[in-house]
C-alpha cells in the first residue's frame, strides 16, 4: 500500500489495503480453526488450503501490476531498499502469530 502511495497511485493503494485486510481475516480464521481442530482432534479441510492459495492469487491479481509499473517506470537501474527491516518484521509477526495460535489452542483445551 505504501509503495502504491509512493508511486502516486491512490486507487491501487486502496486496493492493496483491502488485500491486507483480507489477509488478516484469513490469518484470524486460521488461528480459530487450528484451535478448534486441536480441541476436537480434527483435521483442517478448507481454511488452511485457502491460505496456501492466497499468496499466488494475491500476486497475480494485485502485486504483479506494481512490479510491472516499477520496471516500466524505472527500468533495470531501480535501486531497491534493504529487506533487513521487512524480514525482521516478518519474523516477529510470524512468532506473534504462532504464539497467539498456541495460546488460543491451550485456552480452548483448558476450558473444555
Amino acid at each position: 500500500m505504501l509503495n502504491w502511495h509512493a508511486l502516486g497511485q491512490p486507487e491501487q493503494a486502496a486496493s492493496a489495503k483491502k488485500w491486507f485486510y483480507a489477509s488478516l481475516v484469513l490469518l484470524m480464521l486460521q488461528i480459530v480453526t487450528r484451535s478448534l481442530n486441536a480441541r476436537f482432534g480434527t483435521e483442517p479441510w478448507l481454511v488452511h488450503p485457502a491460505g496456501m492459495l492466497f499468496f499466488p492469487i494475491w500476486y497475480v491479481c494485485a502485486a504483479r501490476a506494481q512490479t510491472r509499473l516499477v520496471r516500466a517506470r524505472f527500468g533495470a537501474g531501480y535501486v531497491r531498499k534493504s529487506w533487513n527491516t521487512v524480514l525482521m518484521g516478518a519474523v516477529m509477526a510470524g512468532a506473534a502469530y504462532a504464539l497467539a495460535s498456541a495460546l488460543l489452542s491451550l485456552v480452548l483445551l483448558a476450558l473444555t
